[in-house]
């Protein structure tokens, strides 16, 4: 996973990895997210938080179903807020 603007500071990394042992739902890997992010990308148990662009291996997944687009271990989810700069 890829974070961007001010996620990536409250990371602490650009990146974070997780194991999902066969395909999950976009919704069940950002659950997986350490709740100083999670804040920041849920709403509620299942809704995405507005202001984000959340892609898939590059593709907007707000047209491929969102929250339950599946994901598998090898791609590569980024997370975009709408406000990113001014964090190096």
């Amino acid at each position: 996973m890829e974070l961007v603007g001010h996620l990536r500071h409250e990371a602490g990394t650009d990146t974070l990895e997780f194991s999902l042992g066969g395909p999950a739902t976009l919704l069940e890997v950002l659950h997986k997210l350490p709740e100083k992010l999670r804040r920041y990308v849920l709403r509620g148990e299942d809704e995405i938080a507005p202001g984000l662009l959340i892609l898939v291996n590059g593709a907007d997944v707000k047209s491929f179903g969102g929250p339950r687009y599946v994901v598998y271990d090898e791609d590569t989810v980024t997370i975009i807020p709408a406000i990113h700069g001014g964090i190096p």
